[in-house]
């Protein structure tokens, strides 16, 4: 029996301890300033397609960007059959080997 009293003094006791008051609730914190990203070619829809992009790649005068890192060196290679290459490839000049 003493131990269901201490025990319910102990349970009121938190609960009084406690600020249950509704007119205290937290406020949210500021968001961090957020970093700039480099800005992609809108035409890139696919993440694929934005990693092989460079950051700062310009539409060349074909209409076409430059194919210019490892990924779309890779991906869309002549030596790669047509059917095989990913479908952002199409956005991008052929590749120099």
């Amino acid at each position: 029996m003493r131990l269901v009293a201490a025990m319910l003094v102990l349970a009121l006791a938190g609960c009084a301890a406690g600020n249950l008051s509704p007119r205290h609730e937290l406020q949210p914190e500021p968001l961090a300033p957020q970093t700039a990203t480099p800005p992609t070619p809108p035409s890139l829809s696919s993440p694929a397609a934005r990693a092989a992009a460079t950051p700062d790649a310009t539409v060349g005068s074909s209409g076409l960007l430059p194919c210019e890192t490892e990924s779309c060196r890779i991906n869309c290679s002549s030596k790669v059959p047509a059917r095989a290459r990913p479908k952002w490839c199409a956005k991008f000049e052929e590749p120099v080997e």
